[in-house]
């Protein structure tokens, strides 16, 4: 199976296991809903007093008690206090063919040393005669030895997450995944999108924290867009989530749930997120000379969000 690295490695690996434990493929739309939110979120926080600029945060955040809430999939973290005691938990898991979902640091990897970053596998069978195992996820999918997992699994301690943490899966009721079904998800999550509506104000927290790269030297002003960037362009962050919920979007029109002209404008909100990511990844070079571009990006996407939340909001009749 081919890797895609850009894809968000937590939805695919879900979409993995459903097939593999259930023989079921869920539609990614009924996964984007539930993952995603209408709202922006957007966060900073100076770390320490003596740091020059914030550490931001455009990571899209999920809820995973919408799995059991929607999917009837119950989520259960272990963080063991040793790989040793962790693998004692899987291997009679994995003997009885389930497929515990654990977290690496993908850069122990096979050919992927430089990719410092974690990410979800789903363990699809245990090999104890090779002392391997079959694994998948969007970075790596193939045959594991058992050494390997478990360094890979140590190391995401080097990510501030509790060493060898996994996710145990199980199901208690499939629902009937219908056009019906995802519009009363969709009619849920806007409702409850709508009660929080900090949308505006994070939009106005991350133009005041771009307005700090006036006073920062050239070395740090390139080291802060950086930051930005970096999330712009991650599987979670704003612009891959619109995306996904255009993918929502097209498919609630089929059934009548939005307008044809809601998802006309939901495109063109994606288009501005896509061409902000870019602008990102090309401000590094001059980031004072791209600020007031940066800024005035980021207003109209402000500006497009709130268009396209009040026509869905008026259109279904929420609120």
């Amino acid at each position: 199976m081919e890797e895609r690295h850009d894809k968000n490695c937590f939805i695919e690996v879900l979409k993995h296991w459903f097939y593999r434990q259930l023989g079921v493929e869920v539609p990614d739309v009924f996964l984007y809903i539930i993952f995603g939110s209408l709202n922006f979120h957007y966060s900073s926080r100076l770390e320490d007093p003596s740091h020059i600029f914030p550490k931001v945060d455009l990571i899209q955040p999920t809820d995973e008690t919408n799995l059991e809430k929607w999917l009837g999939l119950k989520t259960i973290w272990h963080d063991p206090v040793t790989s040793e005691r962790g693998w004692n938990r899987l291997e009679p898991l994995l003997m009885k063919g389930q497929n515990p979902i654990v977290r690496v640091a993908v850069h122990m990897l096979p050919d992927l040393e430089a990719t410092q970053t974690v990410t979800f596998m789903s363990i699809n069978q245990y090999l104890p005669e090779e002392s391997a195992v079959d694994v998948f996820s969007t970075f790596y999918s193939g045959r594991l030895s058992l050494e390997k997992l478990d360094l890979a699994r140590r190391e995401i301690v080097s990510f501030s997450l509790p060493e060898c943490q996994w996710l145990e899966l199980s199901m208690t009721e499939m629902p009937v995944l219908d056009h019906s079904y995802l519009e009363r998800i969709f009619l849920a999550q806007l409702q409850a999108d709508l009660a929080k509506g900090y949308s505006a104000a994070n939009f106005e927290k991350m133009i005041a924290d771009l307005l700090l790269v006036e006073g920062l030297n050239p070395l740090l002003a390139k080291l802060y867009i950086a930051c930005f960037g970096k999330h712009m362009f991650h599987p979670k962050g704003p612009a891959s989530v619109r995306r996904e919920m255009l993918s929502v979007m097209h498919e609630l029109q089929k059934g009548g749930t939005v307008s044809e002209e809601t998802v006309v404008r939901y495109e063109v909100l994606c288009q501005q997120w896509d061409i902000l990511k870019m602008m990102f990844a090309k401000a590094g070079a001059a980031p004072k000379q791209m600020v007031e571009r940066l800024i005035e990006r980021v207003r109209t996407i402000a500006a497009l969000e709130q268009e396209v939340f009040d026509m869905m909001r008026k259109q279904v009749k929420v609120g």
